[in-house]
């Protein structure tokens, strides 16, 4: 299972708590020009 989020390219402190928490980058955002699709694998 994961969890998905969107995030800014602008807000370099959210990436940042994002990236260090183990989310990993899964493609641009193409509703929006300025975020990213991240995710996390869960454990069950």
């Amino acid at each position: 299972m994961r969890a998905v989020l969107s995030v800014s390219r602008t807000n370099h402190r959210a990436l940042t708590f994002y990236k260090r928490h183990g989310w990993e980058f899964v493609r641009k955002n193409p509703k929006h020009d300025e975020t990213d699709f991240y995710q996390l694998w869960l454990r069950t």
